[in-house]
């Protein structure tokens, strides 16, 4: 008579004894429950990759704003979640506006007219989609007399 034993740790301790006539059952046994482990393990790290897979976040960055968009695919395309943070210093009072550039310098076009303290993140209402990520090239900020063309990265 075989016999086999396992040893599961994760929430203290849980024998699984198996009793069986011959060692040939036994070794199916052990084998049906290593594949029903790898099949769980793999379809657990399909879950974590498919996400990732299916979003995207894009910077621009200056001196004085930090531009985020968030891209997350919704069917066949991307749809832009944008936010802009003032990390420049003392407040900026006059309004803001952010247009994110699309080819054929078509664009998402944002205004912020509440003051923004430094560090402070604000979310942007006006959202596109866009075929391609990489079809965002650059994000113009403009604020009173000042505009900045910043380039994006991954």
């Amino acid at each position: 008579m075989a016999r086999l034993e396992i040893l599961i740790k994760p929430f203290g301790y849980f024998y699984a004894i198996i009793w069986t006539k011959n060692l040939k059952e036994l070794y199916c046994i052990s084998k049906r429950i290593i594949i029903l482990v790898l099949l769980t393990s793999l379809l657990f790290l399909y879950g974590c990759t498919n996400k990732s897979i299916n979003e995207k976040r894009l910077v621009a960055k200056s001196d004085n704003w930090v531009v985020t968009i968030d891209l997350v695919l919704t069917e066949d395309k991307y749809e832009e979640i944008p936010s802009i943070q003032y990390i420049g210093e003392g407040t900026v009072d006059e309004g803001v506006e952010v247009k994110i550039i699309h080819p054929n310098n078509s664009g998402t076009k944002n205004t912020v007219d509440t003051s923004i303290s430094p560090n402070e993140v604000i979310g942007l209402p006006t959202r596109s989609t866009v075929d391609d990520w990489k079809d965002i090239k650059s994000v113009k900020v403009i604020w009173g007399e000042n505009v900045e063309d910043i380039p994006v990265t991954e």
